[in-house]
């Protein structure tokens, strides 16, 4: 997706959605593996938004792309809440070099991001080929920063 169209206010405003209801880290999950009967971590990033107001959605999709996922049905108590997860790959990379200048919060994570991708030493291969131990100590590394600069309480630092 070309994000040529996108003014530099528009890049502020999507700054603003995932520094105030946004989330940038990692999944991490075991998949076992059939020739050597080890699990292997797996990681994957996650940026997304989440909000109950179908309008941020309305406004994130047709210029970010990415998709809209239902998180919470509504309930008597609460109102339906939906997530935007943005695009991944060459996309994710793209988005974030642009918005990161105009993020105030959540800038190490944007880089930490994207750094999976741009400091990648093992890219999913053909058959056989089992991901470097090297490259899960690199991935590992950025799924706990991550963690560490979201978990909740006081300011921490890498």
């Amino acid at each position: 997706m070309a994000f040529e169209n996108i003014t530099e206010i528009e890049w502020a405003q999507l700054a603003t959605w995932l520094g105030s209801e946004g989330t940038l880290s990692f999944s991490k999950w075991a998949r076992p593996s059939i020739k050597s009967r080890r699990r292997t971590p797996m990681y994957r990033p996650l940026v997304c938004v989440s909000n109950s107001d179908d309008r941020v959605f309305s406004w994130l999709k047709p210029r970010f792309g990415g998709y809209i996922n239902t998180e919470r049905q509504q309930t008597e108590t609460r109102k339906t809440s939906r997530v935007w997860i943005a695009p991944s790959g060459d996309n994710l990379v793209e988005m974030l070099r642009k918005v990161i200048p105009h993020l105030i919060l959540k800038q190490e994570q944007a880089e930490l991001v994207t750094k999976f991708y741009t400091e990648a030493l093992w890219r999913k291969g053909g058959h056989g080929r089992c991901m470097p131990e090297e490259e899960i100590q690199r991935r590992e590394y950025l799924y706990q920063g991550t963690k560490k600069l979201n978990r909740k309480g006081p300011p921490c630092e890498l």
